[in-house]
């Protein structure tokens, strides 16, 4: 009888009971993460362990199935952001054909990505996302604003008064060459029909750009365009006809060439046709392999900024520059400002009030104090280690034989950050952190006290 009973299980009266069945199936083992995710979750959040063996999900989930902590924790998750209601063993709509793995990777982005994922995307593109994102994540405020700063001096910013898409198609099409190529010879051609598939060959594609001074936009090309900022989550819809008429105005095709079109409207070259690599021949009798396809994921191609670079500003005739110093000046990088490490600092050398090296860094509060940190809360002021009278203040005899020139230089060459902290004052200053702004403060009170020395200098 109990055989007869599991052989009427698998009986069927026809193909669609059949196909009913299998599909329930299919899901059960598709979906069987998020039934095991809510039972843990339940492990969890309710005493239903109480009469077992067991002290707490964790265990049970250990020892009963053989899963780590990573794994449960992961389960438990799923559920709590993708399910519906937040609560159940059933995916909402948007994330049913995800699957474990890609899931897993989109609990470290926002909703605002998440939610707009195609579930066409192969695990390694939906890593690749999630790499974008992570990219920007590691760009300070703070840097952001000086690349602002240096982006608008080298005017290499869409237009202001652009909506979303209008400034992500005109950063695409300057940053993405090789799409720039094959759209403006569909318009030359009047072929607009075939752009969706220029930019989606396989029918949706994810392109990112990255705007200086902005950040990271993602265009999500799937039914309709959706553009995402990865900063701030904001997003925009639009329809395929606005996306054409975006490309419109970076593709102009009257009289010119495409690379002429390029710099009409980017003022820089464009960059040459790169000749396909030249594939090694296959001998007859080897089977070819199935051609890859291309990924639906395109990533930006700008780099992370360099934001210890100084805005240039226009010299006056006879002043000398940086250049005239080779070698001289170091190079000073984001991380050296922000954390204030000097070469003396590094080198173990003390903090002094010299002219060449008076510079009050804001590092450790230990060093503070040796470098005049505590004098200066009373309200005293940084002085230069050389007097008016060539002394210095210990009392002992110091002669100073260096130039004008020299001396210049060595304020120069300790303080030449300030420029990069005025440049963010001047256009955001709510981003400057407390301890960056006592650098530019002491970096300040230095360069006058050096100064002083130098207007000394010419009396004499």
């Amino acid at each position: 009888m109990d055989r007869l009973m599991k052989t009427e299980v698998l009986a069927f009266a026809g193909y669609q009971e059949f196909e009913a069945a299998a599909d329930r199936t299919a899901v059960k083992i598709k979906e069987g993460y998020m039934e095991m995710g809510y039972i843990l979750k339940m492990a969890r959040d309710t005493d239903i362990l109480r009469e077992s063996e067991y002290t707490g999900y964790m265990e049970f989930a250990e020892k009963r199935y053989g899963l780590d902590q990573g794994t449960v924790s992961r389960y438990i998750r799923i559920v709590e952001r993708f399910s519906e209601g937040g609560n159940s063993h059933v995916l909402m709509d948007n994330y049913k054909n995800m699957g474990f793995a890609k899931l897993s990777i989109m609990l470290h982005m926002p909703d605002a990505i998440a939610e707009e994922l195609m579930d066409s995307l192969s695990k390694t593109e939906v890593q690749a996302i999630r790499e974008e994102l992570e990219a920007e994540e590691q760009v300070s405020d703070i840097e952001l604003a000086i690349e602002q700063v240096e982006a608008e001096e080298k005017k290499i910013l869409p237009p202001v008064e652009g909506n979303m898409l209008s400034r992500a198609v005109w950063q695409m099409g300057r940053e993405h060459h090789e799409i720039y190529r094959k759209v403006w010879k569909a318009f030359e051609k009047g072929d607009t029909g075939s752009i969706k598939d220029i930019l989606a060959p396989q029918g949706d594609a994810v392109i990112t750009v990255r705007i200086p001074g902005t950040g990271r936009f993602q265009i999500f090309i799937k039914s309709d365009i959706c553009v995402v900022n990865l900063r701030t989550q904001e997003k925009e819809r639009y329809s395929e006809e606005d996306m054409i008429e975006e490309l419109r105005k970076i593709c102009p095709v009257a009289g010119m060439f495409v690379e002429e079109a390029y710099k009409s409207v980017y003022d820089e070259d464009m960059e040459p046709v790169k000749e396909p690599e030249k594939k090694a021949e296959v001998a007859p009798v080897q089977q070819k392999k199935e051609k890859r396809k291309e990924s639906k994921v395109t990533k930006a191609k700008a780099e992370k900024p360099n934001p210890a670079a100084v805005v240039e500003e226009e010299q006056l005739p006879g002043q000398m520059s940086v250049e005239d110093y080779e070698g001289i000046v170091p190079d000073a990088t984001y991380e050296e400002v922000r954390d204030g490490d000097s070469d003396a600092d590094q080198e173990g050398e003390p903090c002094t009030g010299d002219i060449d090296g008076v510079s009050g860094g804001a590092g450790d509060p230990a060093d503070d104090v040796e470098c005049g940190q505590a004098e200066r809360a009373e309200g005293s002021e940084i002085q230069s280690d050389y007097a008016a009278d060539g002394t210095s203040e210990s009392g002992g005899s110091k002669e100073d034989t260096r130039t004008v020139e020299d001396i210049w230089m060595g304020i120069y060459q300790k303080n030449s950050e300030v420029s990069k902290y005025l440049t963010v004052w001047e256009s955001q200053h709510n981003l400057m952190e407390r301890d960056m702004l006592q650098k530019l403060y002491d970096m300040t009170v230095a360069m006058a006290a050096g100064f002083e020395k130098l207007l000394m200098e010419d009396q004499e």
